[in-house]
């Protein structure tokens, strides 16, 4: 799967569990764009052990 297709099918989510965790817009975006700059350095390294969007969730997890 290629990173522009990542970014278009997980961006809402990733972006509205930032907001979950703190509840402002403009840190959320912040937080969304870090975590999916982490998606493209760590891409070469996804393994497939689990669903491309797991993977995309635990690091929004741990950069959130």
């Amino acid at each position: 799967m290629d990173f522009e297709t990542i970014y278009k099918t997980h961006w809402q989510k990733v972006f509205r569990l930032c907001m979950g965790y703190v509840n402002d817009t403009d840190r959320a975006k912040d937080l969304a764009q870090e975590t999916f700059i982490k998606v493209w350095q760590q891409l070469p390294k996804f393994r497939n052990e689990s669903s491309i969007g797991t993977w995309v969730f635990r690091i929004a997890s741990n950069t959130c």
